[in-house]
């Protein structure tokens, strides 16, 4: 994955971020796609809106929020 497509998927609105992780995986399995929680370079937990944006910061060396 090239930087440019990393910054797509950052800026493109399809990652919600969360303080909390109760918060976070209340998302993760409300919304249509469950997906799993990871953890953000900002400090936050991230819950992707589908799948595959999740496989695709996972293979970027995001981790998976325990």
């Amino acid at each position: 994955m090239n930087a440019a497509r990393l910054q797509s998927l950052l800026n493109g609105g399809n990652i919600t971020r969360w303080n909390s992780p109760d918060a976070a995986n209340r998302q993760a399995t409300e919304q249509r796609y469950y997906t799993t929680v990871l953890l953000g370079c900002d400090g936050r937990y991230w819950v992707a809106s589908t799948p595959r944006i999740a496989r695709e910061l996972l293979a970027a060396g995001y981790e998976v929020a325990a």
